[in-house]
């Protein structure tokens, strides 16, 4: 009989309103390192737990809470029912088999590259990142993987734009056009004032005289019919009178019309808009493919696809690519002494963009950023890796770069705007350091 180990400390016991059931081929143990599943108090966790979580992404955490929070887990551990502990530890089990089934070699470097870390997560869940509505969640959904993977969500849609996902629509939905949360109020208003205070009213047309109006004009308190204009009593649908559609009454403004005009209001940050402003979006599962299955066993990725490598109108090369040419230059610049220089921008973590904005925005406009100094600068490179642009400027001295770095703000304000500016964080870098990439 094989056995698995699950970590629990004395603080989740105390927490445990009865005995927690054990399967038997489990065992408790005091090595977080060792264990095959970690049992830890959601409100108290232990102080290591995010290392653990960053050294080991694929460890199944048993999260010990209240039954209302436990359903929204991965795993999760209702304290007053710990009988449960049995059937969530033999769903781990799979998980534990699935990861000793990759390479010694992978695991060892899988906490230090984002594309392996996800890749084997997925391995070990189904090969599948499944959305959740989580109202309690940034932008009003999750995926389970964000708890174990840096930038989950960001390293999700590189990894199926370079092919080792696929992509199954799962949701889709009208997000806010300013903070992306899906948690949007969407309904008819007022074509002409944009008030929700309408009402839809049905139209009755009298044959005999051609007079067309409300219902509630020709409505009777004894429920007859009588035509306001020329009082005839009207009995007969389809012979004295008709149905002909109804119309929309503003009671704010008084504007009637045939149609009204769909307007949203975001529950989240208040933003009022124009459903022309949300499109529909859709909102995906992602499913490890065969091309990403031979990328984990092989234990390596490349990040771009090979059109973004090749496709000139796009501007931006992968890292890969850039890492091969900075190799080029710095062995250059050591032979015959030509300077070249690397520049990285990125976001400061303490613009508002990076506290308040949204992922999606944040990849739109730094890739936007890219795209648009590629273009003008010709004699440049410019590669994208999760969510920072490197530069590549050949024969470029420390001088030079200080002045690059300064028309390189002036684009940037012209383009984006000064709050874009002052958001972006300009580095230098060396070309014979190794490439300064976001882990």
């Amino acid at each position: 009989m094989k056995l698995y180990y699950c970590y629990l400390d004395d603080a989740t016991v105390g927490r445990l309103q009865g005995e927690p059931s054990w399967p038997l081929n489990w065992r408790a143990t005091d090595k977080s390192d060792k264990a095959d599943a970690l049992l830890v108090d959601l409100d108290r966790p232990p102080s290591w737990l995010a290392e653990c979580r960053r050294t080991r992404p694929t460890v199944p955490v048993i999260f010990v809470t209240d039954a209302d929070h436990a359903g929204r887990l991965e795993f999760g551990l209702s304290d007053v029912d710990p009988t449960q502990l049995n059937k969530l530890l033999k769903g781990v089990e799979s998980i534990a088999d699935a990861l000793a089934q990759i390479p010694n070699t992978v695991r060892e470097t899988i906490a230090g590259d984002p594309y392996l870390a996800m890749a084997a997560y997925l391995w070990t869940r189904e090969r599948r990142a499944k959305l959740e509505l989580d109202r309690h969640s940034s932008g009003g959904y999750r995926y389970a993987c964000e708890g174990a993977v840096p930038r989950a969500r960001e390293v999700l849609i590189n990894m199926a734009h370079a092919g080792y996902l696929g992509r199954e629509v799962s949701e889709a939905a009208h997000c806010c056009p300013s903070c992306d949360s899906l948690q949007v109020l969407l309904r008819d208003t007022c074509i002409q004032c944009a008030s929700v205070n309408i009402r839809e009213e049905t139209l009755l047309h009298h044959f005999s005289c051609s007079h067309q109006g409300h219902e509630s004009a020709f409505l009777q308190s004894s429920g007859d019919y009588v035509c306001p204009k020329c009082r005839q009593t009207l009995r007969h649908f389809g012979m004295d009178y008709d149905k002909p559609g109804s119309i929309v009454s503003c009671s704010s403004c008084g504007h009637q019309s045939a149609e009204t005009q769909i307007r949203g209001r975001c529950l989240t940050c208040d933003k009022r808009f124009d459903i022309e402003q949300s499109p529909r979006q859709a909102l995906y599962d992602y499913v490890l493919n065969e091309v990403g299955v031979h990328a984990l066993f092989r234990g390596r990725f490349t990040t771009a696809a090979l059109t973004d490598i090749l496709e000139p109108k796009r501007g931006l090369i992968s890292p890969e690519v850039m890492a091969m040419m900075v190799s080029k230059f710095a062995a250059v610049e050591k032979r015959y002494g030509i300077d070249s220089a690397l520049l990285k921008i990125e976001f400061d973590q303490n613009a508002e963009i990076a506290q308040n904005g949204s992922l999606e925005q944040r990849v739109k406009l730094i890739t936007a950023v890219g795209q648009e100094l590629a273009r003008l600068r010709t004699t440049d490179s410019v590669a994208y890796h999760l969510g920072q642009l490197l530069i590549l400027l050949p024969g470029c001295n420390e001088q030079g770069l200080n002045r690059i770095i300064s028309d390189f703000e002036t684009i940037v304000r012209d383009m984006f705007g000064d709050e874009t500016v002052a958001a972006l964080r300009f580095s230098k870098h060396s070309i014979q350091d190794p490439l300064p990439l976001a882990a």
